[in-house]
């Protein structure tokens, strides 16, 4: 039977909604912040962001950021620094120990919840696996 692409979009997020819910419940890392995992994600991918972008990404209010940067600064994970282009605001980046942070919570993740895909033959996995790459490279 073929699905279209909306059952598929539908699907996916089905699966990860209750990924997130199981990672929820089982907690891998209590101590460290939902939030703060978020902001340092995302400024990994982004190298160096503009903290009001990186409001605007994280879909939050750049106060609510504003606490989150402090905390994470007072941590020594990231750098910030007032932007050349706009006095008002500044450029976050990672230090060493927010890199090294980013990867601990990776490798948490990828060691709890590998067991996601036992229902997966090896080939399956391996086409999956393709789709995945297929899919990240397009986007």
């Amino acid at each position: 039977m073929l699905h279209d692409k909306n059952e598929v979009v539908e699907l996916f997020y089905d699966v990860i909604h209750k990924l997130q819910k199981q990672s929820r419940d089982t907690a891998i890392r209590p101590n460290a912040r939902k939030g703060q995992s978020r902001c340092l994600y995302m400024i990994k991918m982004a190298g160096e962001i503009n903290q009001r972008r990186l409001a605007e990404i994280l879909g939050i209010r750049p106060t609510s950021l504003s606490e989150t940067i402090k905390r994470l600064e007072d941590k020594n994970m990231i750098n910030r620094v007032p932007d050349q282009h706009d006095k008002r605001t500044y450029i976050i980046s990672l230090t060493k120990k927010g890199d090294e942070e980013i990867e601990q919570i990776r490798k948490s993740y990828v060691s709890e919840h590998k067991e996601w895909l036992d229902c997966l033959t090896s080939e399956e996995l391996e086409m999956f696996f393709n789709i995945l790459e297929k899919i990240s490279a397009s986007i």
